[in-house]
């Protein structure tokens, strides 16, 4: 068995595992950006807590990345990592 298929699965290259983390790394950039108004009009209404922030989310039915309907802390606590604090 080759180094690059093990039990049947292909592992690829290292070349297409980069390009791959960083596609999704630009998608997550660009979903939080695009979230990051949305954070901040809940912010201005009063949302101070993760808890606050992800029941907005929910509140408005904005889907998470996994297209769950439901947001938690910890999802809202990743997204704001990837958006600078000045605009959210």
């Amino acid at each position: 068995m080759s180094k690059e298929n093990r039990g049947g699965v292909n592992l690829g290259t290292r070349a297409k595992r980069l390009a791959g983390y960083s596609a999704r790394r630009a998608k997550t950039a660009g979903r939080a950006v695009d979230l990051s108004p949305v954070i901040a009009e809940l912010r201005a209404g009063g949302a101070t807590t993760l808890q606050q922030l992800a029941d907005g989310l929910t509140q408005r039915g904005i889907p998470t990345a996994d297209r769950k309907t439901k947001w938690s802390p910890s999802q809202v606590w990743r997204l704001l990592r990837r958006v600078p604090r000045t605009e959210a």
